[in-house]
């Protein structure tokens, strides 16, 4: 049975079920004692509350569980060692923020660097050098992104672990795709920030929606400085920052 509340979980409202990480052991350390389950998302119990985003679209949701019950039968791997599990979880999470998954998602928000080309000469400003070596850096940039990306899938297609590739491809693309949506509203001036009302009082431009979404690559996926602590400790060799409670009870822990 369990008790408790997550927020920014996506596509709740939709699934039929959801991912579910619930501390079964705390007398072991933080990343022991975590099982990984399955839940049944339609059962008395589940509260689900979609969140209204600045794009005016509801992604996200907000779930509360009240005695929502788990059987044994839809636990994931053993018991205490969801955390391992997760880690491969969060691994194809990643790839899809960075474009390497199977979904067929480059991006996240916004459009590619092509709509950078286009949007500068329809404007008038790809005649400007300093324009251009944004947009050209920009579009440089994108294809060093795909490039990794293809890697990432070949080594899963070889029946490989991408490893810290997945990280790589996230910190990328997320940094990335946003300097291309900051500078596509740039160019595209006024038009960004006032527009012809329509019917749909919640339409958006495409290229101010695609800038808005943008904000949560950063966020998505494991965000962008937990990455860059992996790359740091898993591929630099980089020593990990003091934690005094390594190794110590879950329940010993202070928490806020």
């Amino acid at each position: 049975m369990i008790t408790g509340q997550k927020v920014w979980t996506t596509w709740a409202d939709e699934a039929d079920f959801g991912i579910l990480l619930a501390r079964t052991d705390p007398e072991l350390p933080k990343h022991r004692g975590i099982t990984y389950f399955l839940l049944d998302m339609h059962q008395s119990g589940v509260d689900v509350r979609p969140l209204r985003q600045i794009t005016g679209e509801r992604e996200f949701n907000e779930v509360f569980l009240d005695g929502a019950r788990v059987p044994d039968a839809h636990r994931v791997g053993d018991l205490n060692d969801g955390w391992r599990v997760s880690a491969s979880t969060l691994s194809v999470e990643r790839q899809m923020v960075s474009g390497s998954g199977s979904g067929g998602m480059g991006r996240l928000g916004g459009s590619s660097a092509q709509r950078l080309i286009a949007l500068a000469q329809e404007t008038g400003r790809w005649a400007d050098p300093v324009i251009r070596t944004k947009v050209m850096r920009l579009w440089a940039q994108e294809q060093v992104r795909g490039w990794t990306n293809a890697r990432v899938r070949q080594a899963l297609a070889a029946g490989q672990s991408p490893g810290a590739a997945s990280s790589i491809g996230k910190v990328h693309q997320a940094t990335l795709n946003q300097q291309i949506q900051d500078l596509i509203v740039d160019l595209a001036g006024t038009a960004s920030i006032a527009w012809p009302r329509s019917d749909d009082d919640d339409a958006l431009p495409r290229d101010v929606q695609g800038w808005m979404r943008s904000l949560a690559n950063g966020t998505e996926g494991g965000t962008t400085d937990i990455n860059k602590n992996i790359l740091g400790e898993r591929v630099l060799g980089l020593p990990k920052e003091p934690d005094p409670w390594k190794g110590k009870p879950w329940k010993d822990i202070p928490r806020s």
